[in-house]
């Protein structure tokens, strides 16, 4: 600012003119050509204002931040934005309803808050548009009301807000507010991770990922996805981690997965933090070390990660790395299974029928295991099933048994391999089949299960001989004897109850939850 221009403006400020007076105000707010002045730049933009020059008002507002004292003026600010507002400033007006949404500076009155914030949109104001938009798809009092909120995003799509791109495409991938059209959906994702908006780079990822609205390629997913995960943001990051380990859209690389999960984690992602853990439980892409295991799961519990807080249960009641603690790894146990967390549930059914840190109930023992039965959990349907095969507290159903059994077994539960092997061998509730017997004890001894073995010897001398005797029984019994493993006391007749409760009290089928021995697809995100 030359000598000459800051005359004529002083001149000009000096007649009275408000726009020589704002000028003023701000050559010396930001010192163009002169020291900077706080003192002359508010005595000129308070001249202007007081004249009604909305610029002056806005940057006044502004000041108030900022005075000598550097204390924050509130009433001060929210006066000239009233003013500015009611000459029409679209900025100050929805700037005045943020302030009275929360009772700053000015009253609270949501209503009042609720006008100028109408008329701010109604200006155009892309800010206001996306802020209509999102109260109206959040309130709580009166409802929702997705249609308006649909058509205040799309005014500022329009204007080529990223966010409100990113909000219509989600509304209308899932037809809220407005018909369903996935491909239009996607349209808008592009158009917001075309701006870098690292959200919408993710859900476009996903989009492509998944072939969602569009052709499915796994390559262009990972890189939308890496370039959100390359600005940080963490569900990202943790996607990435999880392209890495099954090779997809990516080549396999564990340095990367681990990068990328330890990234995700540190930002606090607790999916993200869980899975660390279980790397370092487990000695998975990072050296087997249970106190950073114990770090991580306590982190992601503290979120809420229902699967970390099983962990945590888990370590407290074996005293890992932590003081052992049986008391709370019960509540824990208890606390994910209400959350319906199988695991869990199936845990208080062993801990219930073992009497095990609670009372031996055999009733509480079934309730848990019909309920992680009824969520799918194999361990669940087949221990349940040992239940009605016996008839222990509920009337003996072999066909039901037989059903429990044939669920776990499609899942991969070696122990029901077994079960079903000797359903097929004996003819429990379905027609004898050496063909299937073997089939099912195959599978399960070339994972080296030592019943398995049993009984793909015995199919041969002991499958021919009618009915199951005491000491045909006892024959089984003493190859597995053989083997380094305790004799059983028998009952002629109950082999099978006998093989299975065998199986419990040799750890097979697994009650107790192991640990995962390889790295699998985790959830996924949006």
């Amino acid at each position: 600012m030359d000598k000459e221009n800051l005359n004529q403006y002083r001149k000009a400020a000096g007649k009275g003119d408000p726009a020589a007076q704002f000028q003023l105000g701000l050559i010396f707010g930001l010192g163009e050509g002169v020291p900077v002045d706080k003192k002359k730049a508010l005595n000129w933009l308070q001249k202007a204002a007081d004249q009604g020059k909305i610029e002056a008002q806005l940057v006044l507002s502004v000041y108030s931040d900022v005075k000598l004292d550097q204390t924050f003026d509130k009433e001060a600010a929210a006066k000239w934005f009233i003013a500015a507002a009611e000459e029409g400033s679209a900025k100050a007006r929805f700037i005045l309803a943020l302030l009275l949404e929360k009772g700053e500076g000015v009253p609270l009155d949501k209503e009042l808050a609720l006008k100028w914030r109408l008329k701010a949109a109604e200006q155009g104001l892309v800010k206001a548009q996306y802020n209509l938009a999102q109260y109206y798809g959040q309130r709580a009092d009166p409802p929702p009301d997705p249609e308006a909120a649909a058509k205040w995003y799309l005014l500022a799509a329009e204007q080529g807000l990223a966010e409100a791109q990113l909000a219509y495409g989600q509304l209308l991938m899932v037809g809220q507010g407005v018909p369903l059209d996935k491909k239009l959906a996607v349209k808008w994702l592009e158009k917001a991770a075309d701006q870098r908006l690292a959200e919408a780079q993710y859900f476009l990822g996903l989009k492509y990922y998944n072939g969602e609205g569009i052709l499915q390629n796994k390559t262009l997913a990972a890189k939308w996805i890496k370039l959100a995960a390359e600005q940080g943001f963490p569900e990202a990051q943790y996607k990435l981690s999880d392209l890495y380990i099954n090779g997809e859209g990516v080549v396999k690389d564990e340095r990367k997965i681990l990068r990328w999960v330890k990234l995700a984690a540190e930002q606090g992602l607790g999916p993200a933090q869980c899975f660390l853990g279980n790397c370092y439980l487990i000695g998975k892409i990072v050296p087997l070390d249970k106190k950073m295991a114990v770090k991580w799961f306590n982190q992601a519990a503290e979120q809420g990660e229902i699967e970390a807080q099983y962990w945590m249960a888990r370590l407290y009641a074996e005293g890992v790395e932590v003081e052992l603690n049986k008391e709370l790894a019960l509540q824990l146990y208890q606390k994910t299974a209400r959350q319906g967390f199988v695991v869990s549930q199936t845990m208080l059914g062993s801990l219930y029928e073992k009497g095990e840190g609670v009372p031996k109930d055999i009733g509480l023992a079934l309730k848990w295991y019909q309920k992680a039965a009824d969520l799918g959990d194999p361990e669940a349907q087949f221990i349940l099933g040992r239940f009605y095969a016996i008839g222990l507290e509920v009337p003996e159903d072999q066909e039901l048994a037989t059903q429990l059994f044939q669920k776990a077994a499609e899942k991969g539960l070696i122990a029901a391999w077994c079960g079903l092997s000797f359903q097929y061998l004996h003819g429990q509730e379905v027609p004898k089949n050496k063909t299937l017997a073997a089939t099912w004890a195959q599978k399960a001894a070339n994972q080296g299960d030592v019943i398995a073995r049993g009984l793909l010897a015995d199919l041969e001398d002991l499958g021919q001989k009618g009915p199951i005797t005491k000491d045909l029984v006892a024959h089984f019994f003493k190859k597995l004897e053989s083997q380094g493993l305790a004799m059983l006391e028998i009952a002629p007749g109950k082999f099978f109850s006998t093989l299975l409760a065998f199986q419990v009290a040799t750890g097979s089928p697994v009650i107790k939850a192991k640990s995962p021995k390889t790295l699998r697809p985790r959830q996924k995100f949006g």
